[in-house]
């Protein structure tokens, strides 16, 4: 008739242990797998649970309106992984490709677009078309009269993130018998030697009673908005604070004419993302961050956490109206609303709303009303949610070692030393952008980390 309590040990050995199962941990277990890499991908809640199944999951180019080569790149490659996927895969992640569209309703809007669509053409290679008006109602009837011009992206598609981050999952695991997945999993401690490398506790959240051994030769730290907060990690590694700034999105689903087929991206959001930022630093370019929280240093705009903390402990400000469509199943569109820069020690109640802002709610609805021919009063918000996105201070992901990040940033030479810094590579930073550059970023680590493994032999560890 005695209880016992029987704790049952399991021991794993891998190549590369991936912390964190959203779209970029997931992504990048299935390059690797199809390299043959061995990997284990350890999550704490669900695989794209998390702030990925919160993400309207839209896939475009954007070219011209990136801030930099890099991410259009990546977002060509996602695509294109994407895509191929999607025709291998049994599993239904409700991919498509509508096209998307930016939408001018004034002419120095136009003449914006007009430029975007020129570097987009000739410069970036990309298959874009410029519409002006007459043409307009042709390609999206639903646009209201107040449409000058768009910007016509044929190729742009949608997805559900959270399937298909499952999907990945699913399918590197079918390509490779190397690949293990730990959900609602925890990490109790870490430690590194430099002959075994890293050795992990794991526990379990559904079984207290088995607890897992993990090592590991590399480590790759895809956890977003919780890259600085997770202590365990943080003290056992020594880690830097990164640039990672959790920014909160709010999002409706906004009934729209059912004669709507394209993705559509209003260009006054877009404008007034890149050019009204008067209290901004100028070098911060596309950023979240007020200059309470940032300081000079060696000619960049470098985050002062304290600072930070600070000023978001305080009164919170809402720095940016960003607001976009996607057509989804029921005939709705997502609608994203103003953003605002949470508190580190606030983000594990992300998935919890804010108080309902009837302002903001209004005055996305009244916009959402001029950019379609439906009258104003019968365009209402359904219901809403809010999200967490990873932002870089300066908005630039960042994919690499975390020794080469302390050195780019000029962190403490203490921090740049430690031994396993070069086995640690962080991948993060990558805003709202995760579901469209996210993959084919983690295919071009796949690639590094697979020229790593190589350089690794018994005699030098």
């Amino acid at each position: 008739g005695l209880e016992r309590n029987i704790c049952y040990k399991m021991v794993l050995s891998t190549t590369v242990a991936i912390v964190g199962g959203g779209i970029v941990g997931s992504s990048l277990a299935y390059s690797l797998s199809k390299l043959g890499i061995p990997c284990v991908v350890v999550e704490r809640n669900q695989i794209g649970g998390g702030a990925t199944s919160m993400s309207c999951g839209t896939m475009w180019y954007p070219g011209p309106l990136a801030i930099h080569a890099t991410k259009d790149r990546q977002c060509r490659d996602s695509m294109h992984i994407v895509k191929e996927l999607h025709q291998r895969s049994q599993y239904d992640f409700e991919f498509s490709q509508p096209g998307s569209i930016n939408v001018a309703t004034t002419l120095v809007q136009g003449c914006f677009l007009f430029m975007a669509y020129l570097t987009g053409k000739y410069y970036y290679q990309h298959d874009v078309e410029f519409v002006i008006k007459p043409y307009v109602k042709r390609l999206e009837p639903a646009l209201s009269h107040k449409a000058v011009c768009v910007l016509h992206y044929p190729g742009s598609g949608q997805v559900n993130p959270h399937k298909l981050t499952q999907t990945f999952v699913d399918e590197a695991q079918k390509e490779s018998d190397k690949v293990t997945v730990f959900e609602d999993t925890t990490i109790q401690d870490v430690t590194y030697n430099a002959q075994s490398g890293f050795t992990f506790k794991l526990g379990h959240n559904d079984d207290a009673n088995t607890v897992t051994t993990l090592q590991s030769k590399f480590v790759v730290l895809c956890m977003g908005v919780w890259a600085n907060n997770d202590k365990t990690l943080s003290t056992k590694m020594n880690l830097p604070k990164f640039h990672t700034i959790p920014v909160r999105g709010q999002i409706w689903t906004v009934p729209v004419p059912s004669t709507t087929n394209k993705i559509v991206f209003p260009m006054e959001s877009t404008m007034h993302w890149m050019f009204n930022r008067s209290s901004w630093p100028a070098r911060s370019k596309v950023t979240h961050a007020p200059v309470s929280m940032l300081q000079s240093g060696q000619g960049k705009a470098v985050i002062d956490m304290q600072k930070y903390e600070e000023s978001i402990n305080g009164d919170p400000v809402r720095l940016t109206t960003h607001y976009y469509g996607k057509v989804v199943s029921n005939g709705c569109m997502m609608v994203g609303g103003m953003r605002k820069p949470v508190s580190f020690s606030e983000i594990d109640g992300y998935d919890e709303p804010d108080p309902f802002d009837h302002v903001e709610y209004e005055q996305v609805n009244a916009k959402i009303g001029e950019l379609y021919s439906k009258p104003e009063g019968d365009i209402k918000g359904q219901q809403y949610w809010t999200g967490l996105m990873p932002f870089d201070i300066h908005n630039k992901p960042f994919i690499g070692t975390v020794q080469e990040w302390t050195q780019l940033h000029k962190q403490s030479k203490a921090k740049c030393t430690v031994d396993c810094h070069n086995r640690v590579f962080f991948a993060n930073g990558f805003g709202p952008s995760g579901i469209m550059c996210g993959p084919g970023a983690m295919q071009a680590l796949a690639t590094r980390i697979g020229e790593e493994t190589s350089n690794i032999t018994p005699n030098n560890e």
